[in-house]
């Protein structure tokens, strides 16, 4: 149960700077003026100034590495819940303060056999029963070990928490 609060806490958060996220970003879409027939015809020349596309798309960069930078830092609440006994939600960004770029670089390759799926899902190699039975499997089977491995290794090597800490 306190596995399932704490993702949900989480889940909360996430979407609450999902939302931030996508208001302030149709803001500054709004806000830019760009030629909504263009785009509508699908003539990108004539959609706006390159400056203006170059600044909104380095908007809409920094916006999305705001989200997985969130997402990254939030990934360790399951076996900070799990080792400490107690629901970790939020507290999670502490523990992996200074090591975003390892968490993330793990999270990538933990995610590998998901990305293959998408792919494979994609080109259409993946159809029908047999690639559902086969994604559930792959997700089931290796995926979610996989990540949960790494996520609790990480977890043990960042976090310097002892029981006794609770009780001081």
């Amino acid at each position: 149960m306190r596995l399932l609060g704490a993702g949900l806490l989480c889940a909360v958060f996430m979407a609450m700077i999902l939302s931030v996220v996508a208001l302030v970003l149709l803001a500054v879409f709004g806000m830019a003026e760009l030629n909504a027939q263009a785009i509508e015809m699908r003539r990108w020349g004539a959609v706006g100034p390159v400056w203006k596309l170059g600044l909104l798309a380095l908007v809409t960069a920094f916006a999305l590495f705001a989200v997985v930078a969130f997402t990254v830092r939030l990934s360790l609440f399951a076996p900070a819940t799990v080792g400490r006994g107690h629901m970790v939600s939020l507290n999670s960004m502490t523990i992996a303060r200074g090591a975003f770029w390892p968490l993330l670089v793990g999270l990538i390759v933990t995610g590998a056999p998901k990305i293959g799926l998408v792919l494979l899902w994609g080109a259409g190699l993946l159809f029908g029963v047999a690639g559902w039975v086969v994604f559930v499997v792959v997700l089931t089977a290796i995926q979610a070990p996989l990540t949960m491995a790494f996520v609790g290794a990480a977890y043990r090597r960042l976090d310097g928490w002892t029981p006794s800490q609770d009780r001081a």
